[in-house]
């Protein structure tokens, strides 16, 4: 219970410190707002303050469809969606067409080759 009144406490500052705009597309946040963690937790992340960006859920999400298996920095990405909308992409349909990541456990052994 404490950690969901912390992580609330800590979007909410991001959201705050960033001028109420997405960490990733930098455009103004309106309703569905989540926190991302710039080193996640499953890598040793901590929830504080300076680990914790305000994102909306659709970038965060799409960023992680995106690339499944290692997700760019969050400004890397950021930069992505200026040059694919500059280009004319829709990341968006992008997004939702492409495959989940399947785990498929170690990789098969090449000795044969």
């Amino acid at each position: 219970m404490w950690v969901n009144f912390r992580i609330q406490y800590l979007r909410r500052a991001a959201c705050r410190d960033q001028g109420g705009l997405c960490y990733y597309c930098l455009r103004p946040m309106h309703g569905d707002v989540t926190a991302e963690h710039l080193l996640a937790r499953r890598d040793g992340g901590k929830d504080t303050r300076e680990n914790i960006v305000a994102t909306h859920r659709l970038c965060n999400s799409r960023r992680h469809q995106l690339f499944p298996f290692e997700a760019p920095e969050p400004m890397a990405y950021g930069i992505l969606l200026l040059l694919a909308e500059l280009a004319g992409f829709d990341l968006e349909d992008l997004a939702q067409t492409r495959p989940r990541r399947i785990s498929t456990g170690p990789m098969p052994s090449l000795a044969f080759l």
